[in-house]
């Protein structure tokens, strides 16, 4: 057995560091191996012509003694520089080799307290090296976890468990003793953590157990349940007295004849403010700069945070779209990102607040998506943007579930959805293959409103992709984005009393399409689609274009009944159709910016349309000071019939086209002066078309 350190032999009290335990009194037995050890020691030292040294700079300093001589630093300052040393070269000469540490048994440390409970601070009369064993005791018990130690000033080390884990909270009581060795910044543990706490704790969990499987066990005892059935539901009955069985229709009686998927989901309650604010007003910001000032604005300290829109502001002029990272004043406020087009004081379009893209996700991602999707199917749900709210989306509402009716809370004058990013607003698309269908979707009852300052490619309100029996209804459209409503490749639906307007300063040329009826080749649409009862203004291309597959495929689109006026653009093209019928449309004042081939109606030409009928229009005028402009082109047709329109103006009919075959024109009416038409070729059938009050008949160009 190693003899005690003086420090132990000689401890103040019965327990070290601990005055309560009383005062120790040294026992000879003790003392007198401490003293046989360091008789031995001297010995030694004598024998090998050693020498004790305090500090290394000693040892350095003393060249005197012969190679081979050995040498001990016992208390330099620095731990590392304590051990055993030999001595290189003769008398005078050489230097002094570190070879080993100091040769002690263990080392007892003391924690008086001079730390905290997890940071304890413990000093020794030896240096402490990571050859030797500690011993070390606890002053106060540990609070927390982790717990590091250091001994005599040096680095905290981590204290593990003998099994390599933090001690836990109490793990360390006051007065307990651990014993362990330095590893690097780790103390490690040969005794361990006090195992009472972790008893007590297993021991508590084990009661709590125990009184639970108890309680379940009573509790189940009292349960009695009715034969299963399967494929039925369990209720308590009315008198409480136990549980019967219901079926699904049952179920569905019980709680009020809901049918399936038609529970509703509010987006407030997915965590949805509908809190934006739009501002016309002044608008400062420098190019570079964060700093936005809006004259009139009342911004608030609680708008911190919020997404912004500010017209104009981004790269070339476009949106600069933000956060707002501080506000100086009511109309001062520092952006998150800085502008790249400066705005001195003009009058331009901010938009800001809660980005509630994250709830309109959630909310869309709880109606439960059907795999089925035949027509026999019950699926899908409806999501209610609750009224009186401006909802502003930073990111696009990506929807791939069947049968989703995303309905206004009120109507479109107080319930808006602000597309606040180059893309857009909702984007219905099945995501199970490339060519599966969406079935059942609707949108009413909304208004959209657009932050862009350009139209961007691929942005607008709704984008529907393979949608089959959709519905758009009752919206009102705003801004300047690509589309309104874009649809491609889609079947048997109805888009009918909504209203499109231009940008929010009113200008024309707000967006670049109404309604764009396509094909991505995917499938063959656009198929069986009404457009009716549309208001459709200020467009700069076109108020519908309707385009086909790679070769013409489009079949039986009705355009009818709606007002199509103010574009600078045209008011219908198409292209690549069989079965087109525009039908009681009213077109005013289109093809305003004087540019060629610009036109009413316009057939665009890419492919042969087929089956085209335009009947009881009214073209009330329409101009351009461009000479090539006609109420309508023909370029390439087969089957056009052109019946019972009214025009005004003078130009009326071109038909340019020398593949456009069985052609009949007849029965239309212009007032005002004599109207052309152009280029007829020789399959046209042209028959009573009168102009003015005295029923003059057409002539051709």
């Amino acid at each position: 057995m190693p003899a005690p350190t003086a420090a132990v032999v000689f401890r103040d009290y019965v327990t070290d560091g601990v005055p309560s335990s009383g005062n120790h009194k040294p026992a000879k037995l003790e003392a007198r191996a401490w003293g046989s050890w360091l008789e031995s020691f001297i010995t030694a030292i004598s024998a090998n012509a050693g020498a004790i040294y305090a500090t290394k700079a000693e040892l350095d300093a003393d060249l005197s003694k012969a190679a081979n001589t050995m040498a001990w630093v016992m208390s330099d300052a620095t731990a590392a520089n304590n051990g055993v040393y030999r001595k290189s070269g003769a008398s005078g000469t050489g230097s002094w080799t570190r070879i080993g540490d100091l040769p002690y048994s263990f080392i007892e440390a003391l924690d008086t307290g001079a730390g905290t409970p997890n940071a304890i601070q413990a000093t020794s009369d030896l240096p402490i090296s990571e050859s030797a064993l500690v011993i070390v005791n606890v002053f106060e018990a540990n609070t927390g976890s982790p717990v590091t130690i250091a001994f005599n000033g040096g680095s905290a080390l981590t204290i593990k468990t003998n099994s390599g884990n933090n001690v836990v909270s109490g793990g360390l009581v006051a007065g307990m003793r651990l014993f362990g060795y330095v590893s690097g910044s780790v103390f490690q543990l040969i005794s361990d953590q006090v195992s009472a706490s972790i008893v007590a704790a297993a021991e508590a969990a084990a009661a709590d157990a125990e009184a639970a499987q108890a309680a379940a066990e009573a509790a189940a005892a009292s349960v009695t349940l009715p034969t299963p059935v399967a494929l039925n539901y369990i209720r308590v009955k009315a008198d409480l007295t136990g549980y019967e069985t219901r079926t699904p229709t049952q179920v569905l009686s019980d709680i009020g004849g809901a049918a399936a998927g038609s529970l509703d989901r509010r987006v407030k309650d997915f965590g949805a403010k509908g809190d934006a604010v739009i501002i016309r007003a002044a608008v400062t910001i420098a190019s570079g700069s964060a700093a936005l000032t809006v004259t009139g604005a009342n911004f608030q300290t609680t708008d911190v945070g919020k997404s912004i829109a500010v017209e104009g502001a981004g790269t070339s002029g476009a949106t600069l779209y933000s956060t707002i990272l501080s506000r100086t004043s009511a109309t001062q406020i520092t952006l998150a990102a800085n502008a790249s087009t400066a705005v001195s004081a003009v009058t331009k379009t901010v938009t800001y607040g809660t980005d509630d893209t994250a709830a309109f996700n959630a909310a869309i991602a709880d109606i439960v998506r059907q795999t089925a999707s035949n027509d026999n199917a019950i699926f899908g749900g409806s999501l209610t943007v609750d009224a009186k709210g401006r909802y502003y989306l930073a990111s696009p509402i990506a929807i791939n579930k069947h049968g989703i009716k995303i309905k206004g809370g009120g109507s479109h004058t107080d319930t808006c959805i602000i597309v606040a990013h180059e893309g857009y607003g909702f984007s219905f698309e099945n995501s199970d293959s490339s060519t599966a269908l969406m079935r059942s979707n609707r949108v009413e009852g909304l208004r959209f409103l657009s932050t862009a300052s350009t139209r961007a490619a691929n942005s607008g309100a709704i984008f529907m992709n393979r949608a089959l029996q959709f519905v758009v209804q009752d919206c009102w459209f705003a801004g300047r984005q690509q589309f309104a409503v874009h649809l491609q490749d889609c079947l048997d639906g109805i888009i009918r009393v909504n209203r499109i307007d231009g940008p929010v300063e009113a200008s024309i040329n707000g967006f670049t399409y109404g309604f764009w009826l396509d094909s991505n080749n995917a499938l063959s649409g656009p198929n069986q689609i009404t457009i009716e009862n549309n208001w459709i203004e200020n467009c700069a291309t076109a108020g519908i274009r309707v385009t086909g597959n790679t070769s013409f495929s489009g079949n039986q689109v009705n355009i009818r009944e709606n007002l199509i006026q103010g574009g600078s653009g045209n008011g219908i093209m198409y292209d690549k159709q069989n079965g087109l019928n525009i039908l009681r449309n009213w077109f005013e004042d289109n093809g305003r910016d004087a540019v060629s081939g610009r036109a009413a109606i316009l057939d665009i030409g890419d492919n042969v349309s087929h089956l085209v009928t335009f009947k009881e229009n009214v073209f009330g005028g329409n101009g351009n000071a461009n000479a090539d402009f006609r109420q309508f082109s023909i370029q390439k047709v087969n089957g056009l019939k052109v019946l019972e329109n009214f025009f005004t103006g003078g130009s009326h009919i071109r038909c340019t086209t020398t593949t456009g075959y069985k052609v009949y024109i007849a029965d239309n009416w212009s007032s005002g002066t004599t109207p052309t038409v152009d280029a007829m070729t020789t399959d046209v059938t042209y028959a009573r078309n009168t102009y003015g009050d005295t029923g003059t008949a057409w002539t051709t160009g």
